[in-house]
């Protein structure tokens, strides 16, 4: 998976609470909050518009994707 989407992963899903505590940190690098990855592909296989697995999407499926979750983000935070 690229950079991007990782971030935009762990973007989204941090608020959404989706992402988990922080990995274990090796060395000098300090901990980091990472993506649930297991809820993320079920949501995935479920709700989005192919039904794949968030490594499984090519690069030209992203731009509909990303737009699908957007709005999904966005309904949960009206809640």
């Amino acid at each position: 998976m690229s950079g991007v989407i990782k971030w935009w992963v762990k973007y989204i899903t941090t608020p959404m609470k989706w992402a988990g505590g922080p990995s274990a940190s090796s060395g000098d690098k300090p901990a980091r909050y990472v993506a649930d990855g297991k809820r993320v592909d079920e949501w995935m296989i479920k709700f989005s518009y192919l039904h794949k697995k968030l490594n499984k999407y090519t690069f030209e499926e992203l731009p509909k994707l990303v737009s699908q979750f957007e709005a999904f983000y966005k309904s949960t935070l009206k809640k």
